[in-house]
Protein backbone atom coordinates (compact mmCIF):
# COMPACT_ATOMS: atom_id res chain seq x y z
CA UNK A 1 0.00 0.00 0.00
CA UNK A 2 1.42 3.38 -0.99
CA UNK A 3 1.86 6.26 1.48
CA UNK A 4 -1.27 8.34 0.54
CA UNK A 5 -3.44 5.24 0.91
CA UNK A 6 -1.95 4.52 4.31
CA UNK A 7 -2.60 8.10 5.43
CA UNK A 8 -6.22 7.91 4.28
CA UNK A 9 -6.74 4.62 6.08
CA UNK A 10 -5.25 6.14 9.21
CA UNK A 11 -7.47 9.24 8.98
CA UNK A 12 -10.60 7.16 8.42
CA UNK A 13 -9.73 5.10 11.50
CA UNK A 14 -9.15 8.32 13.43
CA UNK A 15 -12.56 9.69 12.41
CA UNK A 16 -14.25 6.54 13.73
CA UNK A 17 -12.84 7.31 17.20
CA UNK A 18 -13.76 11.03 17.20
CA UNK A 19 -17.32 10.59 18.59
CA UNK A 20 -15.97 8.53 21.48
CA UNK A 21 -13.90 11.54 22.56
CA UNK A 22 -16.95 13.80 22.56
CA UNK A 23 -15.77 15.72 19.48
CA UNK A 24 -17.93 16.92 16.59
CA UNK A 25 -17.36 14.57 13.63
CA UNK A 26 -18.49 16.95 10.88
CA UNK A 27 -16.32 19.76 12.21
CA UNK A 28 -13.29 17.48 12.31
CA UNK A 29 -13.97 16.29 8.75
CA UNK A 30 -14.27 19.88 7.53
CA UNK A 31 -10.98 20.78 9.17
CA UNK A 32 -9.25 17.80 7.54
CA UNK A 33 -10.61 18.86 4.18
CA UNK A 34 -9.32 22.40 4.72
CA UNK A 35 -5.95 21.02 5.79
CA UNK A 36 -5.68 18.92 2.64
CA UNK A 37 -5.75 22.06 0.48
CA UNK A 38 -2.91 23.78 2.33
CA UNK A 39 0.59 24.33 0.92
CA UNK A 40 3.86 22.81 2.02
CA UNK A 41 6.26 25.34 3.56
CA UNK A 42 3.54 27.86 4.39
CA UNK A 43 2.49 28.50 7.98
CA UNK A 44 -1.15 28.85 9.06
CA UNK A 45 -2.59 30.55 12.12
CA UNK A 46 -4.72 28.80 14.74
CA UNK A 47 -6.46 32.03 15.74
CA UNK A 48 -10.22 31.54 15.63
CA UNK A 49 -10.02 27.75 15.82
CA UNK A 50 -12.70 25.95 17.82
CA UNK A 51 -11.85 23.57 20.63
CA UNK A 52 -12.51 20.61 18.32
CA UNK A 53 -10.15 21.97 15.67
CA UNK A 54 -7.42 22.67 18.22
CA UNK A 55 -7.76 19.18 19.63
CA UNK A 56 -7.58 17.63 16.16
CA UNK A 57 -4.56 19.79 15.40
CA UNK A 58 -2.75 18.52 18.50
CA UNK A 59 -3.56 14.93 17.59
CA UNK A 60 -2.15 15.43 14.09
CA UNK A 61 0.92 17.06 15.60
CA UNK A 62 1.51 13.99 17.74
CA UNK A 63 0.99 11.72 14.72
CA UNK A 64 3.48 13.71 12.61
CA UNK A 65 0.94 14.95 10.06
CA UNK A 66 1.61 18.61 10.86
CA UNK A 67 4.51 20.46 12.43
CA UNK A 68 4.29 22.95 15.31
CA UNK A 69 7.29 24.48 17.05
CA UNK A 70 5.64 23.82 20.40
CA UNK A 71 2.35 22.55 21.76
CA UNK A 72 1.20 26.11 22.52
CA UNK A 73 2.35 27.61 19.23
CA UNK A 74 -0.25 29.69 17.34
CA UNK A 75 1.10 28.55 13.96
CA UNK A 76 1.34 25.19 12.26
CA UNK A 77 2.95 23.83 9.10
CA UNK A 78 1.28 21.03 7.09
CA UNK A 79 3.50 18.16 5.96
CA UNK A 80 3.40 16.49 2.57
CA UNK A 81 1.45 13.65 4.19
CA UNK A 82 -1.73 15.72 4.44
CA UNK A 83 -1.37 18.13 1.52
CA UNK A 84 -3.65 17.34 -1.45
CA UNK A 85 -5.42 14.50 0.35
CA UNK A 86 -8.72 15.59 -1.17
CA UNK A 87 -7.35 14.98 -4.65
CA UNK A 88 -6.93 11.33 -3.78
CA UNK A 89 -3.37 11.14 -5.13
CA UNK A 90 -2.16 7.58 -5.05
CA UNK A 91 -5.30 6.39 -3.30
CA UNK A 92 -6.21 2.82 -4.20
CA UNK A 93 -8.85 2.24 -1.58
CA UNK A 94 -12.56 2.75 -2.21
CA UNK A 95 -12.79 5.78 0.06
CA UNK A 96 -12.79 8.24 -2.83
CA UNK A 97 -12.00 6.21 -5.93
CA UNK A 98 -15.57 5.68 -7.22
CA UNK A 99 -17.44 8.53 -8.88
CA UNK A 100 -20.40 9.64 -6.80
CA UNK A 101 -21.11 13.26 -7.77
CA UNK A 102 -23.57 14.59 -10.35
CA UNK A 103 -23.82 18.32 -11.06
CA UNK A 104 -26.41 19.94 -13.31
CA UNK A 105 -26.46 23.10 -15.38
CA UNK A 106 -28.66 24.77 -12.76
CA UNK A 107 -25.81 24.29 -10.20
CA UNK A 108 -27.64 21.57 -8.30
CA UNK A 109 -25.31 18.91 -6.95
CA UNK A 110 -26.25 15.33 -6.06
CA UNK A 111 -23.92 13.26 -3.90
CA UNK A 112 -24.71 9.55 -4.06
CA UNK A 113 -23.24 8.34 -0.79
CA UNK A 114 -24.02 7.78 2.86
CA UNK A 115 -20.45 8.65 3.92
CA UNK A 116 -20.30 11.66 6.29
CA UNK A 117 -16.74 12.27 5.09
CA UNK A 118 -17.69 12.63 1.43
CA UNK A 119 -20.71 14.81 2.23
CA UNK A 120 -18.62 17.07 4.46
CA UNK A 121 -16.04 17.49 1.72
CA UNK A 122 -18.66 18.51 -0.85
CA UNK A 123 -20.38 20.83 1.64
CA UNK A 124 -17.19 22.86 1.84
CA UNK A 125 -18.04 24.48 -1.52
CA UNK A 126 -21.82 23.93 -1.70
CA UNK A 127 -24.94 24.37 0.42
CA UNK A 128 -26.40 21.01 1.43
CA UNK A 129 -30.20 21.16 1.39
CA UNK A 130 -31.52 17.60 1.84
CA UNK A 131 -30.15 14.36 3.24
CA UNK A 132 -31.48 10.91 2.37
CA UNK A 133 -30.14 7.44 3.27
CA UNK A 134 -27.88 7.22 0.20
CA UNK A 135 -28.17 10.68 -1.31
CA UNK A 136 -27.45 14.29 -0.40
CA UNK A 137 -28.78 17.21 -2.46
CA UNK A 138 -27.32 20.67 -2.50
CA UNK A 139 -26.61 23.79 -4.54
CA UNK A 140 -23.38 25.39 -5.64
CA UNK A 141 -23.95 29.08 -5.03
CA UNK A 142 -22.02 32.31 -5.15
CA UNK A 143 -21.85 32.40 -1.35
CA UNK A 144 -20.68 28.79 -1.03
CA UNK A 145 -17.88 29.41 -3.54
CA UNK A 146 -16.88 32.59 -1.72
CA UNK A 147 -16.69 30.69 1.57
CA UNK A 148 -14.38 28.15 -0.03
CA UNK A 149 -12.21 30.88 -1.52
CA UNK A 150 -11.93 32.60 1.84
CA UNK A 151 -10.62 29.35 3.31
CA UNK A 152 -7.89 29.19 0.68
CA UNK A 153 -9.51 26.71 -1.71
CA UNK A 154 -9.20 27.80 -5.35
CA UNK A 155 -11.82 27.28 -8.03
CA UNK A 156 -9.33 25.17 -9.99
CA UNK A 157 -9.18 22.77 -7.04
CA UNK A 158 -12.98 22.67 -6.78
CA UNK A 159 -13.41 21.95 -10.50
CA UNK A 160 -10.66 19.34 -10.38
CA UNK A 161 -12.35 17.65 -7.43
CA UNK A 162 -15.75 17.60 -9.15
CA UNK A 163 -14.27 16.21 -12.35
CA UNK A 164 -12.23 13.57 -10.51
CA UNK A 165 -15.21 12.26 -8.54
CA UNK A 166 -17.86 12.64 -11.23
CA UNK A 167 -20.45 9.87 -11.43
CA UNK A 168 -19.94 7.33 -14.28
CA UNK A 169 -23.07 8.76 -15.89
CA UNK A 170 -21.41 12.16 -16.13
CA UNK A 171 -18.18 10.72 -17.53
CA UNK A 172 -20.08 9.88 -20.70
CA UNK A 173 -20.42 13.61 -21.39
CA UNK A 174 -17.85 15.78 -23.13
CA UNK A 175 -16.88 17.84 -21.27
CA UNK A 176 -17.52 15.94 -18.07
CA UNK A 177 -18.74 19.03 -16.20
CA UNK A 178 -21.23 21.47 -17.75
CA UNK A 179 -19.39 24.48 -19.14
CA UNK A 180 -22.07 26.77 -17.68
CA UNK A 181 -21.10 25.54 -14.22
CA UNK A 182 -17.33 25.79 -14.59
CA UNK A 183 -17.57 29.21 -16.25
CA UNK A 184 -19.83 30.54 -13.47
CA UNK A 185 -17.52 29.25 -10.75
CA UNK A 186 -14.64 31.07 -12.44
CA UNK A 187 -16.71 34.25 -12.70
CA UNK A 188 -17.50 34.13 -8.99
CA UNK A 189 -13.79 33.90 -8.30
CA UNK A 190 -13.08 36.85 -10.58
CA UNK A 191 -15.59 38.96 -8.65
CA UNK A 192 -13.27 38.86 -5.65
CA UNK A 193 -10.28 39.92 -7.73
CA UNK A 194 -11.75 42.85 -9.65
CA UNK A 195 -11.29 45.27 -6.73
CA UNK A 196 -7.71 46.28 -5.99
CA UNK A 197 -7.01 48.32 -2.87
CA UNK A 198 -4.16 50.82 -2.83
CA UNK A 199 -3.11 53.67 -0.57
CA UNK A 200 -3.65 57.17 -1.86
CA UNK A 201 -3.87 60.84 -0.81
CA UNK A 202 -7.09 62.77 -1.49
CA UNK A 203 -7.11 66.40 -2.65
CA UNK A 204 -10.49 68.14 -2.55
CA UNK A 205 -12.25 71.37 -1.55
CA UNK A 206 -10.87 73.26 -4.55
CA UNK A 207 -12.12 76.86 -4.76
CA UNK A 208 -12.53 76.71 -8.52
CA UNK A 209 -12.55 74.33 -11.46
CA UNK A 210 -9.34 75.96 -12.67
CA UNK A 211 -7.51 75.05 -9.45
CA UNK A 212 -8.73 71.47 -9.71
CA UNK A 213 -7.61 71.09 -13.32
CA UNK A 214 -4.22 72.64 -12.60
CA UNK A 215 -3.42 70.20 -9.81
CA UNK A 216 -4.87 67.25 -11.70
CA UNK A 217 -2.78 68.02 -14.78
CA UNK A 218 0.38 68.45 -12.70
CA UNK A 219 -0.17 65.09 -10.96
CA UNK A 220 -0.90 63.43 -14.30
CA UNK A 221 2.29 64.84 -15.83
CA UNK A 222 4.26 63.41 -12.91
CA UNK A 223 2.54 60.05 -13.35
CA UNK A 224 1.28 60.00 -9.75
CA UNK A 225 -2.44 60.66 -10.38
CA UNK A 226 -4.44 57.58 -9.41
CA UNK A 227 -7.93 58.87 -10.20
CA UNK A 228 -9.92 62.08 -10.41
CA UNK A 229 -13.50 63.30 -10.66
CA UNK A 230 -14.20 66.61 -12.36
CA UNK A 231 -17.80 66.80 -11.16
CA UNK A 232 -16.82 66.56 -7.49
CA UNK A 233 -13.42 68.22 -8.01
CA UNK A 234 -11.37 65.55 -6.26
CA UNK A 235 -7.97 64.11 -7.13
CA UNK A 236 -6.25 61.07 -5.62
CA UNK A 237 -2.47 60.82 -5.93
CA UNK A 238 -0.09 58.06 -4.90
CA UNK A 239 1.74 58.36 -1.57
CA UNK A 240 5.05 58.50 -3.46
CA UNK A 241 3.96 61.63 -5.35
CA UNK A 242 2.20 63.32 -2.46
CA UNK A 243 5.18 65.44 -1.34
CA UNK A 244 5.79 66.86 -4.81
CA UNK A 245 2.12 67.59 -5.43
CA UNK A 246 1.73 69.19 -2.01
CA UNK A 247 4.77 71.42 -2.56
CA UNK A 248 3.44 72.44 -5.96
CA UNK A 249 0.03 73.25 -4.54
CA UNK A 250 1.53 75.39 -1.74
CA UNK A 251 3.50 77.39 -4.28
CA UNK A 252 0.42 77.97 -6.40
CA UNK A 253 -1.64 79.12 -3.42
CA UNK A 254 1.02 81.67 -2.46
CA UNK A 255 1.05 83.04 -5.98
Amino acid sequence: MDTPSQVWRFILAYLHTVPKWGMDLIECISFIFQLSFSQIGKHYSTIGFSSNQLRTLQHFREYGLIYMRSKKSSRYYPTNLVVNLSAGAGLNTSAFSEGYIIVETNYRIMVYTDSPLKIAVVSYFSDMLYRFPNLALGMITRESIRRALMKGISTDEIIKFLRMHAHPQMRENNPVLPSTLTDQIKLWEMERERCVFADGVLYNNFLSQKDFEMLRNYASDLGVAMCSNAANKVVVVSPEGHDQVRAFWKRQKKE
